[in-house]
């Protein structure tokens, strides 16, 4: 049942991020005008709680972990070597969850893409995690 009701919750926060551009033609998600104050304490608690500052990347695995609790899916790492270099590129700290997938699977690694996707993945299972516990906490506390 609680499931459910994450489900049902993540489908109602996927309602109030959008897309937008930077001057310079990037592209990124961001929170919408007027969203109700529980959707920025999610971002601030996917963010482990702010020890990281907001960050692009995410903002992104925010919006793809509230797609995986709607619709019951499994979360994959990029697929592009671009992208991936781009994700850890963009903070130092990524480089961590690169060693962290290195050190729970080496010897299955067989190259440098391999250690990039389940860094990734790694970090998108962080804030999937993070996503789904702060909404299933929101629902109990609104249940009391």
């Amino acid at each position: 049942m609680v499931a459910a009701h994450v489900s049902k919750k993540a489908k109602e926060a996927l309602t109030y991020f959008e897309k937008a551009n930077r001057m310079n033609g990037v592209e990124f998600w961001k929170v919408k005008d007027g969203a109700p104050q529980w959707v920025t304490d999610l971002c601030f608690s996917a963010h482990s709680e702010g020890a990281m500052l907001p960050d692009d990347w995410r903002y992104v695995f925010i919006v793809e972990a509230l797609v995986a609790l709607e619709e019951e899916i499994e979360l994959e790492p990029d697929i592009y070597t671009s992208e991936l270099s781009a994700w850890l590129a963009s903070n130092v700290n990524r480089v961590g969850y690169v060693d962290d997938a290195r050190d729970e699977w080496g010897g299955d690694l067989k190259s440098i893409f391999d250690e990039l996707q389940l860094g990734q993945l790694t970090e998108k299972r962080e804030v999937f995690d993070q996503v789904s516990a702060f909404l299933e906490a929101l629902i109990e506390e609104r249940r009391a």
